[in-house]
Formats: structure tokens, C-alpha cells, sequence
């Protein structure tokens, strides 16, 4: 009977470890992006509320033979293999609110935008605009083995030139980078909370 129950419990053990070790982690890691050649809508200078669209949606990873619309990849973490993966992302409008999708091989991406600013000191000539978004990164492919996990997506776009009608003199282009899980953002309650015990911690210091 005892080495009956001590079968049992070994087979417990080891049925365990496999299901830890056979569940999967959620997906670490970050994936940069450069891109020219990109349009906008409505034509004019870039500001909040302006969309851009990449110039060829079907190839961002890898650096195609011919293709000038790409200037840089990068991947780190949990993502490295995706550097030869291509995607496509929807349209980005610098609205707060506003849906952003993206999918490829290797994942796919619902969020919104949460921020969209244009950067002091913009002149009709030279504009950048930031965003971000906030959403979830769901793995495919080659990251099949990881679990969804949150994501953050910031994004920089720049006007170099002045936006006429029929002026082709201004270009654009847009850098992203993609980082999982997405950075944690104390809440106003926690911040109340470290400022309460940072003034608490002084005053005793002085009454010392």
C-alpha cells in the first residue's frame, strides 16, 4: 500500500512539472521600425487629428531588395524572430481614441491611441507629431510558443519641407517602436500614496 502511494505521489509530481513546464510565458521584448515614403490625409501640415499610411504596407520586416521605404528594423527579446517577418498595419490617425491594428506571421495587435501631441516648437517647414497606443500583442508563427501579453506602441512622425496641394518639396516619415509588456504607469492612488509617506518620512526627520 505505501509504495502504491508512493507511485502515486511521484506520478503527481512529474504530471505537475510537465503542465508548468509545458505552459507557455506571455511574450517579452520590443521590435523598432523606420519607415519613409509615407502619406498623409488631409494634405497639410501634420498635426493631432492627421492620418498617415506607409507607402508599401505588405513589407516592413525584412529590408527588401528595391525597396526604399525602409530605413531600419530592430527586434530584442522574445521577438527576435520576427525579424524576418512582414506585416500589415493599418492607417494611423493621431487621434486619441482611435483604433490601430497590425498583423503578420508572427502576431497580430488590437489597441487605441491614448496620446497624440504635436511637439513644441513645430514650424510650417519642419512638424513632429507623437502618439501612442495602448493594446494587446497576440503571438503567431515563430512567437506561437508565448502567451499574449499587453503592448505599447510609440510612434514619431516627422514633416521635413513645406505641404502644398501640388508641392512635393515635404516628406515624411514615421518611426515606431513596439515594447510588450507595456511599461507600467503608477496610478494616481499610488502616487498619492509615495507622496503621503515622502512627507511623512520628513517630518519625522525634522521632529528628529
Amino acid at each position: 500500500m505505501k509504495l502504491a502511494r508512493l507511485f502515486g505521489a511521484a506520478a503527481l509530481v512529474a504530471g505537475l512539472a510537465l503542465s508548468t513546464t509545458a505552459q507557455a510565458a506571455p511574450i517579452s521584448g520590443s521590435i523598432s521600425v523606420s519607415v519613409a515614403g509615407v502619406s498623409i490625409s488631409p494634405i497639410a501640415g501634420i498635426d493631432v487629428g492627421t492620418t498617415f499610411t506607409l507607402a508599401d504596407l505588405s513589407t516592413v520586416f525584412p529590408v527588401p531588395a528595391g525597396n526604399n521605404s525602409i530605413v531600419n528594423t530592430s527586434t530584442t527579446g522574445d521577438f527576435v524572430p520576427a525579424i524576418a517577418q512582414n506585416f500589415l498595419t493599418s492607417p494611423l490617425t493621431a487621434t486619441v481614441g482611435t483604433p490601430l491594428t497590425f498583423s503578420g506571421a508572427f502576431g497580430s495587435y488590437n489597441g487605441l491611441v491614448t496620446f497624440a501631441h504635436l511637439n513644441p516648437g513645430a514650424t510650417p517647414s519642419s512638424r513632429t507629431v507623437s502618439l501612442r497606443a495602448e493594446g494587446t500583442f497576440t503571438p503567431a508563427g515563430p512567437l506561437a510558443g508565448f502567451d499574449p501579453n499587453s503592448m505599447r506602441l510609440t510612434f514619431a512622425a516627422t514633416q521635413s519641407g513645406v505641404v502644398a496641394q501640388d508641392d512635393e518639396n515635404a516628406s515624411f516619415s514615421l518611426s515606431y517602436t513596439m515594447v510588450s509588456p507595456s511599461p507600467k504607469v503608477p496610478e494616481p492612488a499610488t502616487l498619492a500614496l509615495l507622496g503621503l509617506a515622502l512627507g511623512s518620512a520628513g517630518f519625522l526627520r525634522r521632529r528628529r
